[in-house]
């Protein structure tokens, strides 16, 4: 609660702003991302009607991951080794997965040079 009186002020407003984005964490930002991510797969959802006999999770799963590994890619200034630390696998497996999300890794190299 902001305040206890009936009109608002703007300073206690903005106080409770900065004090709540002051003190917001990197899991009040997964949990937004949760959030996002799951507004996003029930809208798919509510849109598909009776569409079944996909593979939905592949789809899912390749939406995410390619964003992810292309931004850690970006990050890293295309440094592979370091951007599989970062997403938790090895090198070899990072290549794999650029291959085949088709991720543009030379115009990541490029950019960063």
């Amino acid at each position: 609660m902001i305040t206890s009186e009936d009109i608002i002020q703007i300073e206690e407003i903005k106080n409770t702003l900065n004090t709540h984005s002051s003190s917001s964490s990197s899991s009040t930002h997964l949990n937004l991302l949760d959030i996002y991510i799951e507004n996003y797969i029930d809208n798919y959802f509510s849109q598909l009607k009776d569409d079944i006999g996909y593979d939905y999770y592949e789809y899912f799963i390749k939406k995410i991951e390619k964003p992810l590994i292309y931004s850690t890619l970006k990050f890293t200034n295309g440094n592979q080794i370091k951007a599989s630390k970062m997403l938790g696998f090895n090198r070899n497996t990072l290549r794999k997965k650029i291959k085949y999300l088709e991720i543009d890794y030379k115009k990541i190299r490029k950019n960063s040079i």
